[in-house]
């Protein structure tokens, strides 16, 4: 396996057949070597003027000892994804185009190299740094953040509608099989992290006690219903956003990226990701989003989603399933924060992290009082 950088990703493109030599020589093209700070994936970015560029997407390099099956596997499914869902227009139009490789059978996975290659995004702009260019006061009517919220939703469920299906392209019993993991938590794993020497783990396992929290997740694993293909990681980081120039108000294409972790599961998972990733807003970033914001952020998203693509008949039923999925993905994020902060003070990421999880924990056991703060 060739690990890329940002220097070694012009020759190994070139060895494919797919830079011109005459560019290479002079100079023309440029590497942006991982732009959205990935942990899992090294990212490249090469584009040269008046053409197509590439997005390059590998798996890194595992210590010796340790599966590299499940990263890569997982690169593939992405790249078989992109690749049928060219045969649904409607959501290519939101999705990144594979780049098929002329010597690798047409295919933009690199088996190899653990390789997928994507065509990039022209002019494209991570979705949370749009986000933050947005003006708070403004007198269009809706302002354009929730603007943005609604047209979340809408693209959201038209994955969904399009998904819902067990045949066509997609073929969902060839992805495996999602439950979150919190869900399956029981008696013995509250113990083990009661017991934890990490104070923050220790914490969790004790608040969910207190809580009662054991039930509201039980409750959660008998209603989860593994329906039809979803994204997983629908998080607001996963999503780019394209402006037509010249535009006003700005009209814009958003794009779901990311496939990798796609998998049969419950549609509502994805929309509890967008949720929970406008509840982060107002925790991690002091005056970026005020309550009230967030509040309407999730509102305009829930009907966004719903207007085109209606849920369960009993709506209500559904937003509190929503809501709760929200509280677990905190309380899972917070998991996971808390395993990687080392043993000290509650201080920085782990007094955010605090925050996190009382929040994650009033969503999934109180989602009634939620709701009634959501809807105006």
């Amino acid at each position: 396996m060739k690990a890329l950088t940002g220097h070694s990703v012009l020759p190994y493109l070139r060895d494919w057949d797919l830079l011109d030599e005459t560019g290479l020589a002079q100079s023309q093209y440029t590497v942006a070597d991982n732009p959205h700070g990935s942990t899992r994936n090294t990212h490249l970015i090469v584009t040269r003027a008046q053409e197509t560029g590439f997005f390059v997407k590998q798996a890194r390099l595992i210590p010796l000892g340790e599966e590299i099956d499940e990263l890569t596997d997982t690169l593939q499914l992405e790249g078989v994804f992109y690749q049928r869902a060219r045969e649904l227009p409607d959501l290519a139009a939101h999705l990144p185009r594979p780049y098929p490789i002329p010597r690798n059978n047409s295919d933009p996975y690199i088996a190899t190299d653990h390789v997928l290659l994507t065509e990039y995004i022209p002019d494209s702009t991570p979705l949370m740094e749009y986000l933050r260019q947005l003006p708070h006061f403004v007198t269009t009517s809706p302002p354009p953040r929730l603007a943005l919220a609604r047209r979340l939703g809408e693209v959201l469920a038209l994955f969904h509608q399009r998904l819902e299906a067990n045949g066509g392209p997609m073929r969902t019993n060839e992805w495996p099989v999602f439950r979150p993991p919190l869900l399956d938590i029981d008696e013995r794993h509250l113990n083990v992290l009661k017991q934890s020497d990490n104070r923050l783990l220790s914490f969790l396992g004790n608040r969910l006690e207190q809580s009662n929290s054991l039930a509201s997740l039980h409750q959660l694993r008998e209603l989860w219903t593994p329906s039809q293909l979803i994204h997983t990681d629908a998080r607001l980081a996963n999503f780019l956003v394209q402006q037509k120039p010249g535009t006003e108000p700005p009209e814009i294409t958003l794009y779901l990226t990311d496939w990798e972790y796609a998998a049969q599961g419950d549609p509502v998972f994805d929309v509890a990701s967008l949720i929970a990733s406008y509840l982060r807003l107002s925790l991690g970033m002091s005056g970026f989003f005020s309550q009230q914001e967030i509040h309407e952020s999730i509102f305009q998203l829930g009907r966004g989603y719903l207007l085109t693509h209606p849920a369960d008949p009993l709506k209500s039923k559904w937003l509190l399933l929503v809501i709760q999925h929200a509280g677990v993905q905190l309380i899972q994020q917070f998991y996971s924060l808390a395993s990687r902060v080392p043993d000290e003070p509650f201080r920085n990421e782990a007094e955010v992290s605090l925050e996190l999880l009382t929040l994650g924990i009033e969503y999934l056991n109180r989602p009634i009082d939620i709701l009634a703060k959501i809807i105006p």
